[in-house]
């Protein structure tokens, strides 16, 4: 059980200490960010957390484009039986489009597969106001 609750804490820390930020300016340049982690740790039992994301970003004063990729692999080997604790895909992007100052119409699209939890392919697509 210990071993479990390791692996969820790691996967976790692993996803709040790697996130690619990138910042916006208004000049029409693309810009991103690439992040990447790699933990192993052993003792009674073995884990391995692979992390990797990237975001770009293009922005103009008329409209923004924000892309994104994170995955995320982990395994815990505990009395010489190797599980799989997350292996997880994620992308997505968002278009901005700015009508004035501070109004603007979106439209996002996001995708997801993560075998661990037998989610062959998760799509979310939104748009707004």
């Amino acid at each position: 059980m210990k071993s479990i609750q390791f692996s969820a804490l790691a996967i976790v820390g692993v996803l709040a200490s790697n996130v690619a930020m990138v910042q916006a300016k208004d000049d029409g340049q693309w810009r991103g960010a690439f992040a990447g982690s790699l933990a192993l740790a052993s003792g009674n039992t073995k884990s391995t957390n692979l992390s990797l994301s990237a975001d770009g970003v293009r922005a103009t004063k008329e409209d923004k484009i924000a892309l994104y990729l994170t995955s995320l692999y982990c395994t815990n080997d505990a009395g010489g039986k190797t599980n799989k604790t997350a292996n997880l895909l994620r992308a997505g992007g968002k278009y901005d489009w700015n009508l004035n100052d501070p109004t603007y119409v979106f439209g996002t699209l996001d995708l997801e597969n993560d075998k661990i939890l037998g989610l062959d392919r998760c799509t979310v697509i939104g748009a707004g106001l």
